[in-house]
């Protein structure tokens, strides 16, 4: 009696709602905190096969062993693949004159990614129409029209180097043309080169014939000499519960790797953050915690991420032709974030394997419209300032994408789950709600990091 009376203002605590696999939360916390790894400092655009890419790849091998995902390969998630990569690393372009002319890596040039390395200096320069077998000569041509076949033939009539003019586009290829470099410039660098106002360009490029220079035209391109990497590719897994389907595989996947520096200019592509990678982590961490308390996933779960996605899907053509799990007895491929133009690649690859591919796309709404933004190494902005201050890019906070990257993270992580339901569980999913609208894009277009 006097013990209820002495409790009598306590309330019993309620017991926690039980864990359901149907209803995630997806913590904002936790994708905030993959994308600050996957864009900072230390992860220099996660370019495959760099110091970079490591790093952010151990930050993921922490947290899945964190989670309590079981390591893909033995007792590591981490496994080696090599992939050939034409990786620039430098880039050093000047025009001699009463003052030299500078030409800044990732405001007025960029390598290309089929360039070799090599130098040349030269007083004249050809364009495309007049290119003859002249070995040394630097020939300009439009970007948009330069394609294998086209450097090909320029390499073979003694061409040395190639100006491509128009906008800076970064790119990754997996070889260069041997014996030839190619240097995007923007046309206000090229009518500086040229010492010709920019509205004066296409005239003084018209003729056909050499042009010849106000001063020696010097290109040094560096490309990283050894062609074979050692890449990454994560993967981890969550064991099914059914004693028959847990022998079946349901691959949840992402790309992981991004652009990188190339000739030390930083390569920041708002539309690859990262999101669909840190999406990934999250169905780890919600999977594995719900593994350990219900009888869920029935099928095997295999989280990985690959790199390579720049080099032809280099990582997943690695796994399909070593897969740690039997390929006829895969049952899906849930592929998040796939960009809209690499379905067709991926449905290529798994071809063979009958493998199905789902690809978890994301809305017009959420996709984002910004083109990648070029950093420039700091060490040039003295050069810049001295040439024309308003030439070097003002700093955008992060914060202004980190946003927008977290809505589509979870936005991924929860197509991803729904998937998963269907195609690991058995369960059919319930509609999946409208997505945001798309909102402004923030007016600059560069980085602070």
């Amino acid at each position: 009696m006097l013990l209820w009376a002495g409790c009598a203002g306590v309330t019993p605590p309620s017991e926690p709602p039980p864990l359901s696999p149907l209803v995630p939360v997806w913590s904002d916390v936790e994708l905030q905190r993959h994308l600050r790894v996957f864009n900072g400092e230390g992860a220099a655009g996660r370019a495959t096969g760099t110091r970079g890419y490591v790093q952010v790849a151990q930050y993921v091998a922490a947290r899945w062993r964190d989670f309590g995902l079981q390591p893909g390969f033995g007792s590591s998630f981490q496994g080696l693949y090599p992939t050939l990569l034409n990786y620039p690393v430098r880039l050093r372009m000047t025009r001699a004159g009463p003052d030299t002319l500078y030409f800044v890596p990732g405001l007025d040039v960029l390598p290309h990614a089929r360039t070799d390395s090599g130098r040349v200096a030269v007083r004249d320069v050809v364009p495309v129409a007049g290119a003859g077998p002249e070995r040394g000569a630097v020939v300009v041509h439009p970007s948009a029209q330069l394609d294998a076949t086209l450097l090909d033939d320029l390499r073979r009539r003694g061409v040395r180097a190639v100006l491509a003019l128009g906008p800076l586009r970064p790119a990754l290829a997996t070889s260069p043309v041997p014996g030839l470099m190619v240097v995007q410039m923007t046309e206000r660098a090229a009518a500086r080169m040229l010492d010709v106002p920019p509205g004066e360009l296409s005239a003084r490029l018209a003729g056909g014939g050499p042009i010849r220079l106000p001063g020696e035209l010097a290109i040094t391109v560096g490309v990283e000499p050894n062609r074979y990497v050692h890449a990454l590719n994560l993967l981890g897994y969550v064991p099914g519960s059914h004693p028959l389907r847990a022998k079946e595989l349901v691959i949840v996947c992402a790309d992981l790797d991004g652009f990188g520096r190339l000739a030390g200019t930083l390569v920041f592509d708002p539309r690859h953050t990262g999101e669909a990678a840190a999406a990934v982590l999250e169905l780890a961490r919600h999977y594995a915690a719900v593994a350990r308390l219900l009888d869920v996933p029935e099928r095997t779960l295999l989280l990985a991420l690959w790199s390579g996605a720049r080099l032809g899907h280099a990582g997943l053509r690695a796994y399909l032709d070593a897969p740690v799990w039997p390929l006829d007895r895969t049952h899906a491929v849930i592929y998040l974030g796939l960009d809209p133009s690499e379905t067709d690649t991926v449905e290529r690859l798994l071809g063979p394997s009958g493998v199905p591919l789902y690809p978890v796309l994301l809305p017009d709404s959420l996709r984002p419209e910004e083109p990648p933004v070029l950093v420039p190494d700091p060490a040039w902005q003295p050069v810049v300032s001295a040439r024309r201050p308003d030439d070097w890019p003002p700093p955008v906070p992060w914060s202004s994408y980190l946003d927008r990257a977290v809505a589509r993270a979870r936005y991924l992580a929860e197509a991803g789950h729904r998937l998963i339901l269907r195609e690991s569980i058995g369960l059919e999913p319930p509609v999946m709600p409208p997505a945001p609208r798309r909102e402004p894009v923030p007016k600059d277009t560069t980085i602070r990091r």
